[in-house]
């Protein structure tokens, strides 16, 4: 099916408009700041005596009588500083020395250092942080760790609807609207992200704010402020806010209003969307209706080849699979891409699309091996790990054991950081008990920071196997379950059995053949589970494991054994 589309990708795009105005948003605040009332306002006549505010309005005289006197006014302000002493009086001076430092840049400096130090002296004054970002960005160009984390501290000061543009800004410079988790760690976000822009033009923050409460788990929050936005009774809504609805319900648990949602959108994207949707909510016969349709000649690439992937994929029969890859091939692969129609150009299918490699191996797993191998090794297939990987397992079947592993490591070589790879290479050389090799890619795995429950398993294992049972177990215990992960409990299961704790490794054998999908490890986990059954001496429902374990795989010498070990013991 095609691969989800995730609601976050909003976030970054906000992000990079908001960019553009950064400066804007921060200095036009500024400019505010500095005719706020009580921020150095000029003085009434309440205040006419007072030396401090009779020293401000000599230096605003000075600065128009005789500008070309910077150092003398700069000593005007240094006598001022002395008789500071609240939040109005700094703004009042840090509004002159800017002006001076506007006109002579040699004074920036010191303006940026008060700004700082007022800041510190009065960290409750949201005025104060506010201009404090803006001489931390006069200063800094570039935001470095150290910058971040100050913007960040100043930020989480403003809270004013006149100062909410400066937090924002500093928040997004500091890198936290890039990263949707620290975003959520904002204390002020729904206010950020509620506000009304000051600047025309200025994107709705709205399916933002939805996003972080989705990082945040507030789910039932995100639907009903959905719901109160969409359309109903065939009214029309914004496709932005469609859009991202039908995405969120897609992922969210109710893929059937998200199918309806797609369909009010008319281009073949959302129809593909429908489609998906309408397939995880069991109609599936409607889905394939819609890729029909998406499957016609002048369809887009990209879309033709999903649509021809998905019909393959929910097929009646192998018969019919198999008509639509050998389309999937002949109408995409077999001619480059090219486009057949002005609607399909600039659409081609690009060669790492997941739908490529999946199409490719679906296909060539339906024939026998020196056809898969001959398609598998053309030229304009190489590059693609997973089709590199399937060529390997293919050629296998001809290869000694030390060649495959020999391949193994080359292909490893080849892609040093895909995971995918080295998770299939731990489960190869676990199978065929190379277990030093095992041993070797799993260092081999941390040196390129490759992560993942799989590694939790195979180091469990390789504990086990080295005699550390319990820490082994605490290894393996510690994974996060998965639907389909049935090897956690079987080899918790063979770690218990190694203890002889045998009603308890049972319970876990099956637990994990209820997980298991492929007949041949169903088999093993069968055989496991009428192992430990002769051991508690329940014989005959020992026979009936080792009976379904041959029922999956006729070929298993060690199932046929045990039980010929039952019928020279007569029981049956």
């Amino acid at each position: 099916m095609s691969p989800k589309k995730h609601p976050q990708g909003s976030l970054l795009r906000q992000v990079c408009i908001l960019g553009l105005f950064l400066a804007l948003m921060i200095f036009g605040s500024l400019c505010f700041l500095f005719f706020y009332p009580g921020s150095g306002k000029p003085a009434t006549m309440a205040q006419a005596g007072d030396s401090f505010y009779q020293g401000l309005r000599d230096f605003d005289t000075e600065l128009l009588a005789s500008p070309e006197e910077p150092e003398q006014l700069n000593r005007t302000l240094n006598r001022l500083e002395k008789e500071a002493l609240g939040v109005e009086s700094h703004l009042s001076l840090l509004k002159r020395r800017r002006l001076l430092a506007q006109q002579y840049p040699r004074f920036l400096p010191q303006y940026q250092k008060l700004a700082r130090e007022a800041a510190a002296a009065f960290p409750f004054s949201q005025p104060l942080a506010a201009v404090a970002v803006e001489s931390l960005l006069q200063e800094n160009p570039s935001i470095t760790t150290e910058i971040a984390a100050s913007l960040r501290m100043y930020a989480s000061r403003l809270s004013e609807t006149t100062l909410m543009p400066v937090a924002l800004g500093a928040y997004i410079l500091a890198g936290d609207m890039h990263d949707p988790p620290k975003a959520v760690s904002i204390s002020n976000k729904e206010a950020l992200f509620s506000m009304i822009m000051p600047i025309p033009g200025m994107p709705d923050l709205t399916l933002d704010l939805m996003i972080l409460r989705i990082f945040d788990g507030d789910i039932p929050g995100v639907t009903a402020q959905l719901n109160a936005l969409l359309p109903r009774h065939g009214t029309t809504a914004d496709e932005t806010i469609l859009r991202f609805a039908a995405e969120f319900f897609y992922d969210y648990g109710n893929p059937l209003w998200a199918a309806e949602l797609f369909s009010l959108m008319s281009d073949e994207k959302s129809m593909i969307r429908q489609a998906d949707a309408l397939q995880i909510s069991e109609h599936t016969a409607t889905a394939r209706n819609i890729w029909t349709m998406l499957a016609a000649p002048d369809s887009a690439a990209e879309i033709k080849a999903r649509s021809l992937y998905n019909l393959a994929v929910t097929a009646k029969d192998q018969k019919d699979e198999r008509a639509y890859l050998e389309r999937f091939f002949t109408e995409i692969l077999d001619t480059g891409t090219q486009p057949k129609s002005p609607k399909t150009a600039g659409n081609q299918l690009q060669a790492d699309d997941p739908c490529y490699g999946y199409a490719i191996i679906r296909y060539t797993r339906l024939l026998d091996t020196p056809q898969s191998i001959a398609i598998l090794d053309r030229e304009r297939f190489r590059h693609n790990p997973l089709l590199d990987l399937e060529l390997l397992r293919r050629r296998r079947e001809t290869w000694s054991l030390e060649r495959t592993v020999a391949e193994t490591w080359l292909l490893l070589g080849r892609y040093p950081e895909d995971e995918r790879l080295y998770q299939w290479g731990c489960y190869f050389f676990d199978y065929q008990k190379r277990y030093e090799e095992t041993a070797l890619l799993l260092k081999n795995a941390g040196y390129h920071h490759i992560t993942g429950s799989w590694l939790d398993l195979h180091e469990g294992l390789r504990m086990v196997r080295e005699g550390q049972l319990e820490a082994g177990e605490q290894r393996i215990e510690g994974i996060t379950p998965q639907s389909t992960a049935w090897q956690v409990p079987a080899n918790i299961a063979r770690i218990l059995e190694a203890r002889r704790a045998t009603v308890a490794a049972l319970e876990y054998y099956q637990t994990a053949a209820s997980l298991v999908r492929e007949k041949e490890n169903a088999a093993r986990i069968q055989f496991r589970i009428g192992h430990c059954l002769r051991i508690l001496g329940r014989d005959r429902e020992s026979r009936q494991a080792l009976e379904q374990a041959l029922a999956l795989n006729p070929d298993y010498l060690n199932a046929r054994l045990e039980l010929r070990r039952l019928d020279t013991q007569g029981i049956y």
